[in-house]
């Protein structure tokens, strides 16, 4: 029919694949800034435990020699820790949840969020078609 253009063939695979390139390259990216954002904190929530031990060194001290076990000691420190972590994970679930609502409506396949985030939402699971 047109001798003039090269005959490119590709299949239905190729085409969609192509489609979702750009979802693909932002995932990894996503996921690089992820990681670096765990390993960050991970860092940080080492370091304010070891400056609030150091600190509470008496204390520590105090404790043990009146009796307290170790595990008394390490669940006190880890409940000062575990505070603003667990905060912020209620803050940060239901905007995950929006954010993932809104992200996942953009395709052309209608489906839901993972059943993990189903649990952290304070709405209903929104149903797997539109």
């Amino acid at each position: 029919m047109f001798p003039d253009v090269p005959f490119v063939a590709t299949t239905a695979a190729d085409a969609i694949a192509g489609q979702y390139q750009a979802e693909t390259r932002a995932g990894h990216l996503f996921a690089l800034f992820a990681g670096l954002a765990v390993a960050l904190c991970a860092v940080g929530v080492y370091g304010l435990a070891v400056f609030t031990a150091e600190r509470r060194t008496r204390e520590i001290a105090l404790r043990k020699l009146l009796g307290a076990r170790v595990r008394d000691i390490l669940a006190l420190l880890l409940w000062q820790f575990s505070r603003p972590v667990l905060l912020a994970i209620v803050l940060a679930a239901p905007l995950w949840a929006w954010v993932a609502a809104r992200w996942l409506d953009r395709f052309a396949e209608p489906s839901s969020p993972p059943p993990a985030s189903r649990c952290c939402s304070p709405s209903p699971p929104w149903p797997a078609t539109r």
